[in-house]
């Protein structure tokens, strides 16, 4: 290209990113913008766990 592009601002990016933005705002005006849910925390003992299990498996 030659030049250093900048996704959000860019022009060759401008009808892409207007799309992706009323395409987020129709999902915030209709409810449909769930928040991600992130899997618990492994805890020592889980983990400890998941590394004998793997050292059994692995041979």
């Amino acid at each position: 290209m030659g030049r250093i592009v900048y996704i959000v601002g860019d022009k060759t990016f401008k009808s892409a990113n207007s799309k992706l933005n009323g395409l987020l705002k129709q999902k915030v005006a209709t409810g449909k913008n769930a928040p991600t849910l992130h899997k618990a925390v492994i805890t020592k003992p889980g983990l400890q766990q998941i590394c004998m299990t793997h050292m059994l498996f692995a041979n």
